[in-house]
């Protein structure tokens, strides 16, 4: 499931285009009747359903709600304490600034449309909590949360693609330093995390807009790379915004 190679794809089971459930319990009953695209352990193929999966058996198996059982093992343990997760992104939270779009340098706000996000997408968190979610995966201890050859199962690549981990990708660093990835972006917000294990280093990026047809984003985060590297940055200059 973490590697997305259950067999399970957008092109048998489009979820996003379908009714929207309201709980990990009907995501898993929703499943039923939807087809595999591979055999499992054969195709690399993200797909949110597998975490909506993986999140179920969390409940199952613990007899708490997702939210809850991160909140008490995950989030608690590492000091996160202004992280919350969410079942829809129509859920209030305290605090949560707008989202925007921006498009040929106009940013606008925008609300969130009425989405599933359990499992998938549903954390809300600050800088400061993200930082010690970092942490967690590059001091190289053990914690309690992990145990100190955790990290390296959560990021070793176990997908046919020989890149995906749990979660985590291992790009071709294309003569760079290694990097071990997760970014993510929804319709108003954009974050991405880089591990560099040559350093020790964490990097965490997060945005409250989304570009469709730019990258600012991975443009800035570029550039921390290369700092952290000794190096100088791109260059590359951002577009200017203009807010309506």
């Amino acid at each position: 499931m973490l590697d997305h190679s259950s067999g399970m794809s957008d092109t048998t089971y489009p979820e996003a285009a379908l009714s929207q459930p309201d709980s990990l319990r009907q995501t898993v009953a929703d499943l039923r009747p939807a087809w595999f695209a591979a055999a499992p352990g054969q195709r690399h193929s993200c797909h949110n359903p597998n975490y909506w999966v993986a999140a179920r058996l969390v409940e199952v198996v613990s007899g708490l709600p997702f939210a809850e059982y991160l909140a008490q093992q995950v989030f608690a343990p590492l000091r996160m304490t202004s992280t919350v997760t969410v079942d829809s992104w129509q859920d209030p939270v305290p605090g949560l600034i707008d989202g925007h779009n921006r498009f040929l340098g106009l940013t606008w706000p925008r609300a969130e449309p009425d989405r599933f996000a359990a499992g998938s997408a549903g954390i809300v968190t600050t800088a400061y909590d993200l930082a010690n979610w970092l942490a967690l995966h590059t001091c190289g201890t053990a914690s309690a949360v992990l145990s100190k050859m955790g990290p390296h199962e959560l990021h070793g690549p176990s997908a046919p693609d020989g890149h995906y981990a749990f979660g985590w990708d291992n790009p071709d660093p294309y003569g760079g330093p290694r990097q071990i990835t997760h970014p993510g972006s929804f319709f108003t917000s954009t974050a991405t995390m880089v591990l560099l294990p040559n350093s020790g280093y964490g990097i965490a990026l997060m945005s409250n807009s989304r570009m469709p047809l730019e990258a600012d984003v991975e443009a800035i985060m570029e550039d921390l790379i290369a700092l952290n590297q000794g190096k100088p940055g791109t260059g590359r200059p951002t577009p200017a915004r203009l807010h309506r």
